[in-house]
């Protein structure tokens, strides 16, 4: 009789035992759930914050001819969100610069560099990079010498051009820029004086 008093008191406490267990896995289990459920509103509220901060840029893209030639600029129009920036085509360093290239063509050529119509703001020791950083903001153009073949390719023509890059907000919230392709269109003709007083940074050709 004492034996089974035992065993039974024995069989009892194991009982307990895996009861305990078992509430105190689902009660983990129950934490642990609401743990990634606020995690995933965290991280969701983030993802919001950081979408309502990365405002839409626009890109556009034209070309402008000579009076009588068939040479001229190729520009590439940037406007950015305020207080919103991005870096220059000569940064260097640990950030990346801003990159535009030119999808190649039979009927015309690039024939030179792309330059701003503005220098950059230059911060010579950026407190996050610890070293030289080149900025534009707003509205920035960016102009290359072009040369067509013809004149027929000149009414034909369809240049486009790759830009690579970030526009980046005051906050520090970078969104990539990856191979956005943009087609010129004529944007009409300018003067030889133009030419003569650097027609890449002219009011005429904006």
């Amino acid at each position: 009789m004492r034996l089974l008093r035992i065993v039974f008191s024995y069989r009892l406490a194991l009982l307990s035992a895996a009861a305990v267990m078992i509430f105190f896995n689902a009660d983990c289990s129950a934490q642990l759930k609401g743990v990634d459920s606020s995690l995933s509103r965290k991280m969701a509220d983030l993802t919001g914050q950081v979408a309502a901060q990365a405002k839409p840029y626009k890109v556009s893209s034209r070309f402008h001819l000579m009076e009588g030639t068939t040479s001229g600029y190729l520009v590439v129009q940037v406007e950015l969100p305020p207080e919103s920036y991005m870096y220059s085509l000569n940064q260097t360093g640990a950030i990346n610069p801003t990159k535009i290239k030119v999808v190649p063509s039979d009927g015309f050529i690039i024939d030179g560099k792309f330059n701003p119509d503005r220098p950059a703001e230059v911060i010579e020791n950026d407190p996050v990079f610890s070293q030289r950083v080149e900025k534009h903001k707003g509205k920035i153009q960016f102009f290359a010498p072009v040369k067509f073949s013809s004149v027929e390719a000149v009414s034909e023509a369809q240049p486009e051009i790759i830009l690579n890059g970030q526009v980046c907000s005051a906050g520090g919230v970078c969104m990539p820029i990856r191979d956005k392709r943009v087609q010129a269109e004529f944007g009409g003709f300018f003067g030889r004086s133009v030419e003569a007083t650097n027609a890449a940074g002219s009011a005429s050709l904006r």
